[in-house]
């Protein structure tokens, strides 16, 4: 965990927003597909609805996925979700968790700026079911989970 905030701290903050806006689009889909995923965002209890546990292995598989078909932003904010969960799943890691979000929660400026760049790119190429979701993901923009905010 520590090797993935030091590349994090070690990026450029228009490269982190990029990271942290394809994890909104991630975050976004998520919501659909995983009851009680918000919940657990939100919420600053120990106890959960979901199994943390499966959200690190369908994250990892995700991330392999988007690897897989050279797509790389969304793997890399695929796992920003999977090193979350990990830091939410094991107490002895929130620190690393509350760590990454402060450094992420000052990219969020760029991140609005990245995806106007990209509905742009993504309108003049007629490609208007991704312009649905960078607006969707825009409604997320400013999201830390519960449990990391007090470092914020």
């Amino acid at each position: 965990m520590k090797a993935y905030l030091d590349k994090l701290c070690s990026g450029h903050v228009e490269q982190l927003a990029m990271i942290l806006a394809h994890s909104l689009l991630v975050y976004s889909q998520l919501l659909k597909l995983i009851p009680g995923l918000k919940k657990l965002i939100d919420s600053s209890d120990e106890g959960y609805d979901l199994d943390i546990n499966d959200l690190v292995i369908q994250t990892n598989s995700l991330a392999k996925e988007y690897q897989k078909d050279s797509d790389g932003l969304n793997a890399a904010g695929t796992m920003l979700w999977n090193h979350t969960f990990r830091c939410l799943r094991h107490p002895e890691l929130k620190k690393y968790g509350q760590e990454i979000w402060k450094v992420l929660n000052k990219t969020y400026p760029y991140v609005r700026d990245y995806f106007n760049e990209l509905k742009q790119r993504c309108t003049e190429s007629k490609n208007l079911s991704m312009v649905e979701k960078i607006n969707e993901a825009e409604n997320y923009i400013g999201v830390i989970p519960e449990k990391f905010k007090d470092s914020v």
